[in-house]
């Protein structure tokens, strides 16, 4: 009996892996909480605070027994604590969230509707990886030259995988990677020339929350930023007539021309996770695409405020003003990196009653 159940522990979360996640997880949560606001500089602070931890708060209900499932499996390279932080990124609100006064002293509380899609639930499931490597070292015996080949294949595989786990140790590459099977090894005839094919599986969300947790990656080499904002942590708009009121019109590239898409402020702010942090190196290192004449017929350009920050809560330090395409320099904040990126509206008599009211954000984009 006790070894049916040590074989029960086992398999049960590598069969939970291969369910459908849809079998788990609620498509939709409503959910409210609330903070004391002593402490807070000012209303904005507390609202962007309240909203990260709202969601923290959905995300057992949306993806729990998937980070459940994710991390059960013989792996302890990453937490569920670490993948639920990850997870934060995905967590949609429909509309805007809805910021009242507590029953308490100085308390506020938000409410949130929130949803994740198909795509979303995908980062949980299993992707298949698979490689073939072959080397050669007169310095090592053929018990090492074989142990090597084996894992220098699930590590590549890896690498090619995710270009920015490379650098990463290799210990902790190993462990992302699950079920292992090798499906072919040995040596070339005639030659010294050892080869090994594996197959294997690794999990998306493991891998984003590897790399937010582990800086050996970062420090061993120098990749590419994620170029434009990466997700939405809380905004407020305004405008009876506001028709750009989506804020995941702000992630990714700019559109421009008759197809463009922008999240008008409405005298209200956004704050935008850019995935990673961006650097403060020569020359400017932010640029704010708003909507104006440059991409797309709109009477002018309109001013808007950039802050930066660390955390998605604050605090906050303003790189200053621009508008329409602007570019800012992260040194005037004093603040070497940071990944999160606020913008306010600075449009006067806002919200007006037109149809884009205030200044319209097309997209953020890190340049280091």
């Amino acid at each position: 009996m006790k070894n049916l159940m040590s074989f029960l522990v086992v398999i049960l979360p590598l069969l939970l892996g291969m369910i459908p996640t849809s079998a788990f997880a609620a498509d939709t949560v409503d959910k409210t909480i609330c903070k004391l606001a002593v402490g807070y500089q000012d209303v904005d602070e507390i609202k962007a605070d309240l909203l990260v931890a709202v969601k923290r708060e959905v995300i057992n209900e949306l993806f729990g027994e998937m980070i459940v499932a994710s991390t059960a499996v013989e792996n302890f390279v990453v937490t569920s604590d670490q993948i639920r932080t990850s997870s934060i990124g995905f967590v949609r609100v429909e509309g805007n969230a809805d910021f009242v006064n507590g029953k308490g002293f100085a308390e506020v509380c938000v409410t949130i509707h929130a949803y994740v899609t198909d795509e979303d639930r995908a980062k949980f499931n299993p992707e298949k990886l698979k490689k073939k490597y072959c080397d050669a070292d007169d310095d090592l015996t053929t018990a090492q030259l074989i142990a090597y080949v084996k894992d220098e294949s699930i590590i590549q595989s890896l690498i090619e995988y995710n270009p920015k786990l490379k650098g990463a140790d290799k210990e902790s590459l190993l462990q992302l990677v699950q079920k292992v099977t090798y499906l072919e090894s040995g040596f070339i005839s005639d030659t010294q020339t050892y080869c090994a094919e594996f197959e294997g599986y690794v999990v998306p969300i493991e891998v984003t929350a590897f790399l937010e947790t582990d800086s050996s990656a970062e420090q061993t080499t120098e990749l590419p930023v994620d170029e434009y904002a990466y997700s939405v942590i809380s905004h407020v708009t305004a405008g009876v007539n506001n028709s750009h009121a989506n804020p995941e019109d702000v992630l990714g590239s700019p559109i421009c021309g008759a197809a463009a898409t922008f999240f008008s402020l409405g005298g209200g702010y956004i704050i935008l996770d850019m995935g990673e942090a961006i650097k403060d190196k020569d020359g400017t290192d932010l640029r704010v695409h708003e909507v104006g004449p440059k991409c797309q017929t709109i009477a002018g350009d309109e001013p808007y405020e950039v802050y930066i920050s660390t955390t998605a809560g604050g605090p906050w330090k303003s790189l200053g003003q621009g508008q329409g395409i602007d570019e800012f320099d992260l040194a005037v904040s004093g603040i070497a990196e940071a990944q999160y990126v606020k913008l306010e509206d600075r449009s006067p008599n806002q919200p007006d009653s037109g149809a884009s009211p205030g200044a319209d954000i097309n997209a953020v984009e890190a340049l280091h």
